[in-house]
């Protein structure tokens, strides 16, 4: 079973069985589906495993999706320029960890549930666009993905709610409170809060 909610925002973003409708064509939504299939694989096993260890598994697929550094950089905003590079290095691995114990957190098993990647992806402003979503008894949750340079940069939930805009909200709170030590010791104690539940 899978917290869909929490997965979808991401703070989170997504989750389930990577079942697709059709092969893709295109790049971007193989990388999509791959992804899927990771945490397919995740879920099957999740109901025996701490969250700590999902976070191990899922390490490499969501470092292997994503771009963590661009994510990063877009989420900080402009105060990203201002940082030395030890900080930015700091809160982008900090940053990563982080969204690999989201996802670890969000997988609770599998009942069901599948995912739909369409295989045609359209072209945005920042990168292709690929749709998905979430089928589950209860309903049908869309999810796409905003995939730049062979990696995902930024999620969608139901075409609105980004992931990198709501992170930039959450980082320019922490950064006026204490700066980038602020910033990295906050998705610190994020990570470990959500690896140890």
């Amino acid at each position: 079973m899978f917290d869909r909610r929490a997965f979808l925002i991401l703070s989170g973003s997504l989750l389930s069985v990577p079942a697709t409708t059709a092969l893709a064509v295109d790049a971007e939504a193989r990388l999509i589906e791959r992804f899927y299939a990771s945490i397919q694989q995740v879920m099957k096993l999740a109901a025996g495993q701490s969250v700590a260890a999902r976070a191990q598994t899922l390490s490499g697929p969501v470092n292997a999706t994503f771009d963590i550094a661009t994510m990063t950089r877009l989420a900080v905003g402009s105060e990203w320029s201002r940082m030395s590079g030890g900080q930015q290095g700091a809160i982008r691995q900090a940053f990563g960890r982080f969204l690999v114990a989201t996802y670890a957190k969000r997988i609770e098993g599998y009942s069901g549930e599948r995912f739909e990647v369409t295989p045609a992806t359209e072209q945005r402003r920042t990168g292709r666009l690929v749709r998905t979503r979430i089928v589950e008894a209860s309903g049908t949750t869309a999810i796409d993905y905003v995939v730049s340079g062979g990696r995902a940069i930024d999620v969608y939930l139901n075409g609105a709610v980004s992931e990198l805009a709501s992170r930039r909200a959450e980082f320019e709170s922490l950064l006026a409170s204490g700066g980038p030590a602020a910033l990295q010791q906050g998705l610190q104690e994020r990570t470990q809060r959500l690896l140890a539940g």
